[in-house]
């Protein structure tokens, strides 16, 4: 979609730093600021590179301070807060438009001279590309400074005082080095002039930005930045038809920067603009999607696909600009960002990525940044990568992963049947059991200090609908299974009778074929299991190992049938809706255990949109029509029932205050997305419910242009969801939204 904006989005700074925009860069990096060209929190910067990707993020570039000198007289352009208010820059002022239309661009305009300036974040590299176009009148002089405010720094860390940067000449790259922190970045540029920024060369320290969004949030509101050089355009008089242009170019990596900068500046600007376009434009033509905010929502989606370095594959980012790579958001938004654009190749690459971390049966529940150890703390994710591996192997065809998948499935639901970490079990009535002490192993899993505002240990519904259906998976993987061995089994013997056994041999004799494959396999097999290849894999009944795979289902349909049985006459209120989660042992269960069953949130929605849900039709319409009732709003459904005594309305304030309504009434963006879902796999009129549904999505629509532009945030408030909340920019929300654009295109087509 094209977003325009113009000087009613920006009266006051307030208004204009409302809204940002963000591009990314299949690393884990991106650029990110406010549409007015300011920083309005720490994580907004021109550059976030990713040094190690996805994990490892440096602030490399702030921002940038831009300065039009008409006829002597100066215009800042900038807009930027400070600590002592007096400081403030006020250039949204001068600008006439802001235009988002796959990339950024902004127009000002002083004294008559048009200011076009614009930026590419180049895809798969640790760069950046600005460019600006100075266009004056007949006999004006005018010129433009610009002034880079380097960070090379950590993404979180807060420099306070001055720190050493150094800049040399690379003259076999015609540009210069910067080098800070052990870390280097390069840049070239065709200004007309380059001028250090102080008579002594060393730099201008700025320690006293100050960013409000941050300061709202309970965060450290100030921020701060080196100015090195001062890059200045050539003089509109002194060039033809009174227009002169300045490009800067940024990477992090010399051979791309020596590559793609072998030409004049303002050619390769263009070019990396028209390949990130082309880019976009083959992202949506994958897509299918007709609607125009479905298309903005393709492109949303493949901003957070990300390589893993660690593993040499693909991840996806859970939200920006605070989130890495977690596991149950990559498993949530897999789908919409991998099978919904057809990239099956980072569909492939995710799944095997977090089978390769799989421990005890559990994946990762977050990839920290650096090079900590992943943490398991998660009861969904293994869960939820069965529902997504079966989304996939629905969609593409591709036995050679399905046995990978179907190994990782059992050792999953082997492990969670007969006990894991966690206290993750099967109980005697076949439902999973999970949680204990502090530890929250559901989405819900905030925490402060010893503080759980959520605690919903014991079984909770969506936990057990995945449980089911992974249950169900796992019996249909391995009837597929037999299916295929028997076809093998067949196809050999026909071979066998077929074939001459002495061309087999010759073709079998080659030691260094034979010796490759095996070498292959067994990479395969040591990526697959790691450390996890000395686990001794329980088995889930006696017997199991010598089964077959018809007889492994037939002992898996009972056991998901006993797990259905449960699940309906425990977790099933008298009206047919769901109970949010049943305590371990119900006899000794406490008050608040016994409160937290009975408190009506959104959790009860997903047991609709696994690929084996465990309600019927009825059933099913009841949950919907409570879910309308109690939390739905237009931009995500609430976590808590507005009639719950514990129910918090406002987000916001201390990091304190923020955690007690987390989870407690804030509206979620991702739950939206199986509502709709769900409203359509359960119409009895589909057509009708698309069309209802189609015209709702206008609230989404609405959403997309607040915020970061494009995208969906991750929460907003539970009384009026009208601005974004949390991270502006969150995967699931888009992913699960997306999905639901697709289906009903499906439906109307």
């Amino acid at each position: 979609m094209r977003y325009i904006l113009g000087k009613g989005d920006w009266q006051t700074a307030a208004q204009g730093e409302s809204r940002c925009f963000l591009l990314t860069n299949g690393l884990g990096g991106f650029c990110s600021q406010t549409v007015i060209g300011s920083n309005a929190r720490n994580d907004h910067a021109l550059l976030i590179s990713a040094n190690v990707a996805p994990s490892e993020r440096w602030i490399m570039i702030h921002r940038m301070d831009e300065v039009l000198y008409v006829d002597g007289k100066a215009y800042d352009l900038s807009s930027q807060s400070y600590v002592n208010r007096t400081q403030n820059t006020e250039g949204y002022r001068y600008l006439n438009q802001f235009e988002l239309d796959g990339l950024p661009k902004w127009e000002f305009m002083a004294d008559g001279v048009r200011v076009i300036k614009r930026l590419v974040l180049p895809y798969g590299t640790n760069s950046l590309a600005v460019s600006y176009e100075v266009s004056a009148c007949p006999g004006q002089h005018a010129h433009l400074e610009v002034t880079p405010v380097y960070g090379i720094h950590q993404k979180y860390d807060r420099p306070a005082v001055w720190y050493p940067v150094h800049y040399e000449m690379m003259a076999e790259m015609d540009g210069y080095c910067l080098k800070a922190n052990g870390e280097s970045l390069y840049l070239k540029t065709d200004a007309a002039k380059m001028q250090d920024s102080d008579a002594d060369g060393k730099g201008i320290f700025v320690a006293d930005y100050y960013y409000e969004q941050d300061a709202a949030d309970g965060r450290e509101g100030f921020g701060s930045g080196m100015k090195l050089h001062r890059l200045c355009s050539e003089e509109t008089a002194d060039s033809n038809q009174w227009e002169s242009s300045l490009t800067v170019i940024y990477g992090t990596e010399p051979e791309w920067m020596r590559k793609v900068c072998a030409k004049k500046l303002s050619h390769v600007m263009d070019e990396l603009c028209e390949a990130e376009l082309a880019r976009q434009t083959e992202l949506v033509r994958k897509s299918g999607l007709i609607s125009p905010a479905g298309q903005q929502l393709a492109l949303s989606a493949d901003a957070y696909l990300t390589e893993r370095e660690s593993t040499n594959g693909m991840s996806i980012m859970a939200g920006f600009p605070f989130f890495g790579d977690w596991g149950r958001d990559t498993m949530i938004a897999f789908y919409g960002c991998t099978v919904a654009l057809d990239n099956q190749e980072a569909a492939r690459s995710i799944l095997r990525t977090f089978m390769q971390y799989c421990r005890r049966g559990i994946m990762p529940n977050l990839f920290p940044e650096g090079n900590q150890e992943p943490m398991y703390n998660t009861v969904d994710a293994s869960l939820l990568f069965i529902n997504a591996a079966w989304e996939y192997l629905n969609h593409y065809e591709d036995p050679e992963l399905e046995s990978e998948i179907l190994t990782a499935a059992e050792k999953i639901v082997s492990w969670y049947a007969n006990g894991t970490d966690y206290n993750i079990h099967m109980a005697d009535d076949g439902l999973l059991v999970a949680g204990n002490d502090l530890w929250q192993l559901t989405w819900m899993d905030v925490r402060f200090g010893d503080i759980l505002p959520t605690p919903r240990h014991g079984k909770p519904v969506e936990i057990n609908a995945y449980w089911y259906n992974a249950v169900r998976v796992l019996e249909e993987l391995m009837r597929r299974n037999g299916a295929q061995e028997a076809v093998r089994v067949d196809e050999a013997e026909q071979e066998a009778v077929c074939a001459d056994v002495a061309e087999q041999e010759a073709v079998c004799a080659d030691e260094a074929e034979q010796e490759a494959v095996r070498a292959d396999e067994a990479e395969r097999e040591e990526v697959q299991t790691d450390a996890a290849e000395t686990e001794a894999v329980p088995a889930l009944t006696a017997g199991w190992k010598e089964m077959d795979c018809a007889q492994k289902a037939d002992w898996l349909a009972g056991l998901a049938e006993k797990i259905r049985s449960s699940f309906l006459t425990k977790f099933s209120r008298p009206d047919q809706t769901l109970y949010d989660v049943l305590p371990e042992h119900e006899e000794t269960a406490s008050k608040e255990a016994k409160l937290a069953k009975e408190q009506v949130r959104c959790n009860q929605v997903f047991a609709l949109t696994v690929a084996f849900p465990v309600v019927e039709q009825e059933q099913a319409l009841a949950i919907l029509a409570q879910i309308r009732q109690k939390l739905y709003t237009p931009v995500g459904l609430r976590s808590l029932s507005p009639d719950d005594p514990q129910y918090h309305p406002n987000y916001g304030g201390s990091q304190f205050c923020r955690d007690m309504a987390y989870h407690q009434g804030t509206v979620w963006g991702y739950p939206l997305g199986d509502y709709y879902r769900a409203c359509l796999r359960f119409a009895l009129d589909k057509k009708k419910e698309a069309e209802r549904i189609r015209w709702q999505l206008g609230g989404i629509e609405a959403a997309m242009e607040e915020g970061c532009l494009g995208h969906l945030a991750e929460i907003y408030e539970g009384e009026m969801p009208a601005a974004s909340k949390g991270c502006f920019a969150q995967a699931w929300s888009v992913a699960q939204v997306l999905r639901v654009y697709q289906e009903i295109e499906e439906v109307l087509r």
